[in-house]
């Protein structure tokens, strides 16, 4: 298999990962990336995407639910109409400071954006916002990964000189502390 196809296949299953878990794959992947295993550029454009393309799905499922689960058995979970309504009115009012709030707490964003499909959000809304969201949030992830990659070749790097070092002080003390210990045992046994 060629090296080029295999490298689109890895970013083709980071782009699917990225859309399940986004931070933690992003900064794993920016590691990486500081190893030349993948483009720094492509992993940050792909976790935003994958992060738009998640919070879609949600979106997806709220849309479609509404007028199948929501409207047909929302009385069952405490979802009467009446609710429904008041829950539309609020969060029409504040819809920006809701999905801003959502996106910077961690498991929030799901049941957040399920409820937006649900209220019939506009579209474009979220596209926008969920991409100015993601943008800088990625950055970040992406910048933590790639440094601490940079991090850990500069350990490693003096760990390799002091760990001969510190290998060459333990077998002379050794020696040292063996011949000591024979001594010190023999002493009283001469001839």
């Amino acid at each position: 298999m060629p090296l080029a196809l295999v490298s689109q296949l890895s970013y083709f299953a980071l782009f699917v990962v990225m859309i399940i878990e986004g931070p933690v794959v992003t900064s794993a992947a920016a590691f990486a990336a500081r190893f030349g295993v993948f483009s720094v550029w492509v992993v940050f454009f792909l976790s935003i995407a994958g992060d738009i393309v998640g919070d879609f799905i949600y979106y997806g499922v709220g849309w479609a639910s509404r007028k199948t689960l929501i409207d047909n058995h929302g009385h069952k979970f405490g979802l009467d109409q009446e609710k429904m309504a008041r829950i539309d009115v609020a969060f029409k009012k504040h819809k920006y400071k809701t999905l801003i709030i959502s996106k910077l707490v961690p498991a929030l964003p799901g049941p957040v954006l399920i409820a937006a499909g649900a209220l019939d959000m506009p579209f474009w809304t979220l596209l926008w916002l969920s991409a100015a969201m993601a943008a800088p949030k990625y950055a970040l992830f992406a910048l933590i990964g790639y440094e601490f990659g940079d991090l850990y070749t500069k350990f490693f790097h003096y760990y390799d000189v002091v760990g001969w070092i510190v290998a060459a002080v333990v077998i002379v003390g050794s020696y040292i502390a063996y011949k000591k210990s024979l001594k010190a045992i023999f002493k009283d046994t001469e001839l």
